[in-house]
C-alpha cells in the first residue's frame, strides 16, 4: 500500500512538473503560453490645475482663522457622518466646505472636506 501511494504521489508531481513547464516555455517571439503578458506601468496622470469656473462653482476660498458669520451651522451632524462636536463649537458648511467653527465668532477652527452642500 505505501509503494503505491509513493509511486501514485511521484506521477502527480511529475505530471505537475511538466504542465508548470509547458506553460511557462515561451512561444516563437511572444510570452510564455498559459500566462498574462507583463504589462508595462503607466506615468500617473498628471494633475490638472483647478479653473476658474471651477473654482467659482465651489464657492469661497475656506481659510483657517477667518471668520464666517454667514456659514450655515450643522444641527445633524450624522447626516454628514459626523459625531457631536467638542464644547464651543460647531459644524458649519460654507459654500461647499465642511468645516469645523467656534460657535460664537464663527472663526474657522479646521476643515474637514469639500461637500456638494447643506443636507439638513
Amino acid at each position: 500500500m505505501m509503494q503505491a501511494t509513493r509511486i501514485i504521489t511521484v506521477a502527480l508531481c511529475a505530471a505537475f512538473l511538466t504542465t508548470t513547464q509547458a506553460l511557462t516555455q515561451p512561444a516563437k517571439g511572444g510570452p510564455p503560453t498559459g500566462m498574462v503578458p507583463f504589462l508595462q506601468p503607466q506615468a500617473p496622470a498628471k494633475a490638472r490645475p483647478a479653473t476658474a469656473p471651477a473654482r467659482a462653482k465651489a464657492g469661497p476660498r475656506v481659510v483657517v482663522g477667518d471668520r464666517y458669520p454667514n456659514a450655515h451651522l450643522i444641527t445633524e451632524p450624522g447626516r454628514y457622518g459626523l459625531s457631536v462636536p467638542p464644547d464651543g463649537t460647531a459644524y458649519a458648511v460654507i459654500g461647499h466646505t465642511l468645516a469645523r467653527v467656534d460657535r460664537k465668532t464663527f472663526k474657522v477652527l479646521s476643515i474637514l472636506r469639500s461637500i456638494e452642500g447643506p443636507r439638513d
